[in-house]
């Protein structure tokens, strides 16, 4: 599981994300999935290939993602990396269920690449955090924001769609 600690404490570093090896029997039960809650979702290209360069690739799959949030999960944040895909997640409702919506999208999404690419599109499982408190929610959406300014992709960029 990713554990989240506090950086050096400069400009867009206030937030470090480490990744630690999942394996599907550390994950919470089912039911820490659903309800109103929050959660930061990594999602890796297969082998960490660089899939999200074209355009229609990078459109479609964030198209998706918006589509699939809807009255029941809601997105605060997300970022499209060439290989991978983060997102801050809040569940609306006590059905919402990250596991459901997360199982829908990347067959959604997988089925469509495989269909234009002949080729897998998401490596298996994903990295995921239950943000239990209130107050980790803005840190981790600014990490989400400025990863691309991190990799030196872009000086700015950071492209709010709801303020909290």
């Amino acid at each position: 599981m990713p554990s989240l600690s506090q950086g050096s404490g400069g400009f867009g570093d206030r937030f470090v994300v480490q990744w630690t090896s999942l394996n599907h029997g550390n994950r919470w039960t089912a039911q820490n999935y659903r309800g109103r809650q929050h959660y930061f979702v990594t999602i890796c290209s297969f082998r960490r290939r660089s899939v999200f360069a074209p355009p229609a690739n990078c459109d479609f799959v964030l198209k998706l993602l918006r589509s699939e949030s809807g009255t029941k999960v809601s997105r605060f944040a997300y970022c499209l990396m060439g290989d991978h895909l983060h997102f801050l997640a809040e569940g609306l409702q006590p059905a919402s269920d990250l596991l459901l919506f997360l199982k829908s999208f990347k067959i959604k999404t997988s089925r469509w690449f495989a269909k234009r690419n002949n080729a897998i599109l998401w490596q298996r499982g994903y990295y995921e955090h239950i943000l239990r408190h209130r107050d980790q929610i803005e840190p981790v959406a600014w990490y989400i924001w400025l990863n691309q300014v991190r990799k030196g992709l872009t000086s700015t960029g950071v492209r709010v769609e709801r303020i909290f």
